[in-house]
């Protein structure tokens, strides 16, 4: 408001060192006043003609509701209102003083000067807030800072509208090959989820979750994970058919920090998010992108590490999310094996058997349910050691075409 500053100072050098005797004849006012007014108004007419033609095309092509978006926009709604306020009463004010002879009042002039600087502060304001607004990387931030402040409120739909906005602007950015623009707004929801999940651990919360579940049959935390999971694998499906792996290890290691915050909140909200995982690791798979198979596995065997290291498990139920995991390594070794049937064995158990060694630490060798989830690895282990001594026993192709030599 650098404008407003200098105009109050204008002003109040002149109420000080003005002499008091002095005035203004009343067509100087009237000119002054009637300048000031058009400025404003044509510069405010400039600024909506020549911005909202773009908004308008880029929410066509990439920002969805980009319009309604401004229209909600407090500061920007305050802004044109005084911007169009301001020359209306210059303009009646130039005509009451050409009708009416009024003398000269002292005070409404430094008031005028004072009111023509914050305008030009805000009609400078409002060109840099629309111009803001052409810049996706500045609406993803804005989605993201919106999906936080719902959290904070309460505001469940608002947070599910925001969610939708982040994943429409991925899947957009993904159609339109804009890789920096579909990774940074895949990197928003880890952080939203996070804060969503510390928010629902409050006692205060507890209304807001029996509302949501009344209204959607599941709770409130369940129905925002499975609203989610919906959208990214819509955005993860575009990608593989458009063949960008960069965005496909992106949701990887999206996924990867969703799921740990939401093992922190409840494991209980492990299982169902590592189903999403593997089905992106396969999916992966059977497009080619055989890193992004590696970088799942690695993923759930970290996802393994921070629970058993990171999360108190005393009275914890471990058999569901484990077994999740466990599923997720051996369904990814499996596809692994049927695309290259040379892969050695060993290389394919080795996350199972790293998976294994996290059990028989001395923290969790005393929990209950470890005999069960090393049974179950063990079970898969075994399933792979009868198929490499299948392999060792299957005759190579040379001898069977090797004939016996002549007498």
């Amino acid at each position: 408001m650098l404008i407003t500053i200098c105009a109050i100072i204008i002003a109040v050098l002149m109420e000080l060192f003005t002499p008091t005797a002095l005035t203004f004849h009343p067509l100087y006012l009237i000119a002054l006043m009637l300048t000031g007014g058009t400025l404003i108004f044509l510069g405010t007419i400039f600024i909506n003609t020549s911005i909202l033609s773009p908004l308008g095309r880029l929410e066509q092509k990439l920002i969805p509701n980009l319009m309604n978006l401004l229209r909600h926009n407090i500061p920007l709604r305050l802004a044109r209102f005084f911007l169009f306020l301001f020359p209306l009463l210059s303009f009646i004010g130039v005509a009451i003083l050409l009708a009416v002879d009024i003398p000269y009042q002292k005070w409404l002039f430094l008031g005028w000067i004072i009111a023509f600087g914050l305008a030009l502060d805000l009609l400078r304001d409002t060109w840099l807030r629309l111009v803001n607004f052409l810049n996706p990387s500045y609406l993803v931030d804005h989605f993201a800072q919106e999906a936080k402040t719902a959290i904070q409120n309460d505001k469940d739909q608002v947070l599910w509208q925001s969610l939708d906005g982040l994943a429409e602007i991925s899947l957009r950015a993904v159609e339109k090959s804009k890789l920096a623009l579909s990774a940074q707004a895949l990197q928003t929801f880890p952080p939203i989820i996070h804060a969503f999940f510390a928010s629902s651990k409050s006692i205060a919360h507890v209304n807001v979750d029996q509302t949501v579940e009344k209204e959607t049959g599941r709770d409130e935390a369940s129905y925002t994970i499975f609203y989610l999971l919906q959208r990214l694998e819509l955005i993860n499906d575009k990608a593989l058919h458009n063949r960008l792996e960069t965005i496909c290890r992106q949701m990887v290691m999206t996924m990867g920090k969703i799921i740990v915050y939401g093992a922190q909140y409840d494991l209980s909200m492990v299982s169902f998010p590592t189903h999403f995982l593997t089905k992106f690791g396969l999916k992966a798979q059977q497009h080619h992108f055989d890193e992004v198979a590696v970088l799942t596995t690695s993923t759930l065997l970290e996802i393994a590490k921070t629970i058993t290291q990171d999360i108190d498990l005393t009275y914890a139920d471990l058999q569901e999310p484990f077994r999740a995991i466990i599923n997720g390594l051996a369904a990814i070794a499996r596809n692994t094996f049927k695309k290259d049937k040379q892969t050695n064995i060993k290389v394919l158990t080795q996350p199972l058997i790293d998976l294994k060694k996290m059990f028989e630490t001395e923290k969790m060798t005393k929990h209950r349910d470890t005999p069960v989830i090393i049974q179950e690895i063990n079970g898969v282990l075994d399933e792979f050691q009868v198929l490499e001594q299948m392999m060792h026993s299957i005759p190579t192709i040379s001898d069977l075409t090797e004939t016996p030599p002549l007498p």
